[in-house]
This record gives structure tokens, C-alpha cells and sequence, in this order.
């Protein structure tokens, strides 16, 4: 076998290889994807440029189709030279200088992470100066090369050109391609675009509920975004028949006009641009008045000599927590803080006991208080006066 003929050969197999990997990597690249654009290149025959022989600017034919092409720097001698669709790809053939191919504009709004794929295949004895450059621009940003054989030139056969994880709004391709001899070619095939469609967010968990004075503080934990970022968490304390805004994107959300001692089975769901997300699993929270310090009416004596007296005092409300003390206090002055005794019990209502060391003739304040875990209450101040001594009664 002839050395050229080798060459052939062995150019001919490593070609059928590179088809076989192209064919395979397309049954995977978009798998779970969405397809945004898709050019084959089919029923296109010779859309685009066309040398005329004698040279002279080329016939361009671009009806029906939705690419463009530029080929102003590119030199067409004759006829057979040619920037058009054949035989399904579009073919560069000794163009003398840079040619482009243009995707339209194509929108990506409704996908994230969107990838780029197209064949590059070569025939001829390629030179370092002829050239398959692959190139995308998202928003009208700057012409950027593909990261995964975006730039090719000699003798490469054939590769899949790839780009991924693009975000955006729009996206444009161009494909340039330089050849300078009648038997260099270079061909465009299977453009392809997709990416992960935006979804609905996947539901939260809610993890904990604090419960308070007619609200409830909801902690929970997000799902997916889906790929849109979450804009609101929405509440339902009815079972999901109305949703209502918290205001807030994270976690937690403080649900508030809601009625001490009733149970409310709370969901949340989030919120994007595509629409609403899956609820949550409902969890059970009821609202509870805060607790306070025991709450006492005015205190009372039922007893009174010249140095004692029966004190009391009558507690209308433990606050909510249970009560751990409860007695009086007794001095000169209002608002007393002295003298405190303990009467021994812990229920709510009325008690009394007997206090000692006063003087005779004497004007006391005297209050009833209570303890429970949040601190003590106190009635108002009652007063009382110590008896004089008794007069005495001399016979005779």
C-alpha cells in the first residue's frame, strides 16, 4: 500500500472512531435536558454562499433559514469554492479567509446550567492556518471560546465542540472556518443547545415551632430552588386551603394573629418565578399567652391586737406558671419590702397568717406577694393601726 494510501486509510478509520464517539456522546449529552435549539442542517442543500467561476463575490442564498453567515473576508476563485449546506453540514471549501456562521439568538430564560454541543469535522491535508474556531456569547456579552475543543486547526479529524453551565437570558453561537485549498473542508454539524428547565421549588421541612401569645415562630429547612431563586415562603395554618405571604425568603417565619389554645397544623411552601412550590408536611403548634408574675388582688386583715395581726392576701392568676411561694410584708412605710414571711402554701386564691413584732399604736403598710418561675407579684398596699393598751380600771 501506497503511503498516501495508508494515510487515507488510517485518516478514514480514525474518522469512522471519532463519528462512533460523536454518535455517542449525543445519546448522553442531553439526557434530562431540555432542548432550547437544534440545527441539523436537513433539507438545507446549498443554503449560504456559493463561489460563481471567474471569481467575483459568491451567490448567498439564505432563505428558509434562521442562521446567518459572514463571509466578507473570504475569497471565492470559483465556482466549486463554497461556504454552504452539503450534504447535510455546512461546508467550508478553500474560502480563502475567516467565514462565520451565526446562530439566531436563541433564549435560555426558562433553563439554567444550559450546554452547547456541535460537530467539527475536517477533510483534506489541513495547514496550522486553516482553522475551526467554536465561540458563544451569553446577553450580548463577549465572544468567548468553548471550553472543550472550542479552538481546532491541522489535520483533527472530527470532534463534538462542547460548552456548559451557562446562565442567562440569550445566547448567540458562531462558528468560524479557514481553509485556503480545493481539497481542505471543514464541516458544521448537529448544533445542539439545552438545558435544566426551571422547576417549581421542591417542598421545605419545617423542623421546630416555638409557640407564643397569639403567634408561632416556624423554623424549617428549604428544598431545591429548582433553579429560580425563592422570592417568598407562604404559610397555611387550614390545611392548605389559603396561603398567606410571611414577608420573608428564610427560615423562620413568625405566623401572628392567632388565638391562645387553639391548635394549628402549620405548612409552608416556597416560592419562585416559575409559580408555587410543594407544601411542607403540616406540624402542630398552639399559641400560648406569655407567662407572667402571679397576679394579686388587694390584701386583707382579719385580725389585729396591739403587736399582731392576721395578714392576707388573695392570688387571682399564677401567671401561667406554678406558683412556689406566696405570704406578706409589713413596715412603716408604703410599698414594703421588709418583713417578708412565707406563709407555707402554693395555691391560687386566699390565705392568711398570723404576724408578730409589731408596736402598739402604730400606723403599718402592709402587702401580699407571690412567686412563681417568672418572678414575684404583689398586691396594692393595704394599712392597719396597732391597738392601744387596754385601759385600766382602779377599784375604790
Amino acid at each position: 500500500m501506497k503511503r498516501v494510501e495508508r494515510f487515507k486509510f488510517c485518516k478514514s478509520l480514525a474518522t469512522f472512531a471519532a463519528y462512533v464517539c460523536i454518535c455517542v456522546c449525543h445519546s448522553f449529552a442531553l439526557f434530562g435536558q431540555t432542548t432550547l435549539y437544534s440545527e441539523t442542517f436537513t433539507n438545507q442543500a446549498f443554503k449560504g454562499a456559493t463561489g460563481v467561476n471567474g471569481g467575483g463575490p459568491p451567490t448567498i442564498d439564505l432563505t428558509g433559514v434562521d442562521w446567518s453567515i459572514d463571509v466578507s473576508a473570504a475569497s471565492f476563485d470559483q465556482g466549486q469554492d463554497h461556504f454552504h449546506v452539503n450534504n447535510s453540514m455546512l461546508e467550508a471549501r478553500d474560502v480563502d479567509g475567516d467565514v462565520y456562521w451565526f446562530s439566531p439568538i436563541i433564549d435560555i430564560s426558562t433553563c439554567f446550567d444550559v450546554s452547547i454541543q456541535l460537530d467539527a469535522i475536517e477533510a483534506g491535508n489541513m495547514e496550522a492556518t486553516d482553522v475551526f474556531i467554536s465561540e458563544y456569547r451569553v446577553d450580548g456579552g463577549p465572544w468567548t471560546v468553548f471550553d472543550l475543543n472550542g479552538s481546532l486547526s491541522e489535520d483533527f479529524t472530527s470532534r463534538m465542540a462542547q460548552q456548559s453551565s451557562l446562565n442567562g437570558l440569550t445566547l448567540e453561537i458562531r462558528v468560524m472556518m479557514n481553509n485556503g485549498a480545493n481539497n481542505e473542508k471543514h464541516q458544521l454539524d448537529n448544533v445542539r443547545v439545552a438545558g435544566i428547565a426551571f422547576q417549581t421549588p421542591s417542598a421545605p421541612t419545617i423542623t421546630s415551632i416555638t409557640e407564643g401569645d397569639s403567634h408561632l415562630i416556624v423554623f424549617f429547612t428549604q428544598g431545591s430552588d429548582g433553579g429560580s431563586a425563592v422570592t417568598d415562603i407562604e404559610y397555611s395554618v387550614d390545611g392548605g386551603i389559603t396561603w398567606t405571604s410571611s414577608g420573608s425568603v428564610s427560615s423562620p417565619i413568625t405566623i401572628t394573629g392567632l388565638t391562645n389554645g387553639v391548635s394549628y397544623g402549620v405548612q409552608v411552601r416556597a416560592i419562585n418565578a416559575i409559580g408555587n412550590g410543594d407544601p411542607s408536611l403540616a406540624m402542630i403548634g398552639t399559641p400560648n399567652a406569655a407567662s407572667t408574675k402571679p397576679v394579686l388582688d388587694v390584701p386583707f386583715i382579719s385580725t389585729l391586737s396591739t403587736n399582731t395581726a392576721t395578714l392576707g392576701g388573695t392570688i387571682l392568676s399564677d401567671g401561667g406558671e406554678s406558683i412556689t411561694s406566696r405570704g406578706t410584708l409589713w413596715s412603716t412605710t408604703p410599698q414594703p419590702f421588709d418583713n417578708q414571711l412565707a406563709e407555707g402554701g402554693t395555691a391560687i386564691g386566699d390565705f392568711d397568717h398570723l404576724r408578730t413584732g409589731f408596736t402598739k399604736n402604730t400606723l403599718y403598710y402592709y402587702r401580699a406577694y407571690a412567686v412563681n418561675s417568672i418572678g414575684t407579684g404583689y398586691s396594692t398596699d393595704g394599712t392597719f393601726t396597732t391597738l392601744h393598751d387596754p385601759p385600766t380600771v382602779q377599784n375604790g
